[in-house]
C-alpha cells in the first residue's frame, strides 16, 4: 500500500536519493559475494526464489540470467529500491520474469506463493527481531523448502570501525535464530567472506 512503512524503528532506510547510489554502486562492490551467493542457489536447482531484502535486484538478475525456468520474487522495504530494481530488469529484458513489491521480513505480499527457497543476501543484518521474521518466512517455505541466509563474515573484518562491523554477522549468534520445526545452521561458505544460515524442516513436521 502507498504509503506504508517496511521499516522497524532503528533499521537502516533507504530512501530515494541512497538507493540510486547504492543501485550503481552494488554490482561492483559486492561482486565477490553476489558471484558466490548466485553459485549456491543455483546447485538447489529450485523452481521458485523469494528474495527478501533484495535491494536493486543484483542477486535475481544474476539468477535469472543463469536459469530461464526458476520463477523469480523479490521484496524490499525501500520503494527506491524496487523502482532501481525494477528499472534494472526493464533493460535487461526481465520484467516478465521477476516480480519485485514492497515489503519485509515481517511483511510478505505473496500470500498465495510458496517457494522452494527464501534468501537473503547481505541483509540479515539489517533487520530488527530476527528469530521472528524468520519464523514468519517459514510460513512460505514449501514442504522440502528451505532459508538460506548470506551475510558477511565479521571475522572477515577484525579491526574495523563499529559501523562496518555492524554491517556483519557472527557465526556464534546462531542459537539465536532457532525456529520451531526446522533445523538451524551457520556455516563459513568457504573462500567466500560470507557466513549462511540455513533452515531447513525437520523430519516428520509438515507445513
Amino acid at each position: 500500500m502507498e504509503g506504508t512503512s517496511y521499516y522497524m524503528e532503528g533499521e537502516e532506510r533507504f530512501g530515494s536519493c541512497s538507493s540510486r547510489i547504492y543501485s550503481h554502486f552494488s554490482g561492483l562492490h559486492y561482486w565477490k559475494y553476489y558471484r558466490a551467493i548466485v553459485r549456491e542457489v543455483l546447485k538447489l536447482q529450485p523452481e521458485s526464489v523469494l528474495d527478501v531484502g533484495c535491494g536493486p535486484g543484483d542477486i535475481l538478475a544474476h539468477i535469472a540470467a543463469e536459469s530461464e525456468s526458476v520463477r523469480l520474487y523479490g521484496v524490499d522495504p525501500s520503494r527506491g529500491m524496487v523502482k532501481a530494481a525494477r528499472k534494472k530488469f526493464d533493460r535487461g529484458g526481465l520484467a516478465g520474469r521477476v516480480t519485485i513489491e514492497p515489503g519485509s521480513s515481517r511483511d510478505i505480499p505473496f500470500t498465495l506463493e510458496k517457494f522452494d527457497l527464501i534468501i537473503s543476501s547481505i541483509s540479515f543484518h539489517h533487520w530488527k527481531e530476527r528469530k521472528s521474521s524468520l519464523e514468519n518466512l517459514s510460513r512460505y517455505l514449501k514442504e522440502n523448502g528451505r532459508i538460506i541466509i548470506f551475510d558477511l563474515d565479521r571475522e572477515q573484518w577484525p579491526g574495523k570501525l563499529p559501523l562496518f562491523r555492524n554491517h556483519t554477522l557472527k557465526e556464534t549468534e546462531d542459537g539465536e535464530f532457532e525456529v520451531q520445526g526446522f533445523n538451524t545452521v551457520m556455516s563459513k561458505l568457504d573462500g567466500s567472506g560470507l557466513l549462511t544460515l540455513v533452515l531447513t524442516r525437520k523430519e516428520g513436521i509438515s507445513p
